[in-house]
């Protein structure tokens, strides 16, 4: 439905002054970047560099409202580098 950045949050840091704002007043909805299960992390990662956000949705390709977890680059960035270990390792 939508998504929170910490861009968005900075544009209200200061709750008390709003104290009556929800959460629907402050996501993006417009033009999300989002991924599904099945594609590839490089997807991914240019998703993120395109909006230059660290994370993105995974949504179900029958509904892309249904929201299936999240992806970040820290998730890519260990699971690549176990792979170079184990890579390693099997040599």
């Amino acid at each position: 439905v939508g998504i929170i950045s910490v861009h968005d949050v900075k544009l209200y840091h200061d709750a008390e002054s709003h104290p009556l704002l929800r959460v629907r007043d402050v996501m993006t909805t417009e033009n999300l970047e989002t991924v599904f299960p099945d594609e590839w992390f490089a997807t991914a990662l240019r998703r993120m560099g395109r909006r230059d956000v660290g994370r993105l949705p995974v949504v179900s390709r029958r509904s892309h409202r249904r929201l299936i977890g999240i992806i970040s680059r820290g998730d890519i960035i260990r699971y690549y580098n176990r792979e170079l270990v184990r890579r390693h390792l099997d040599k």
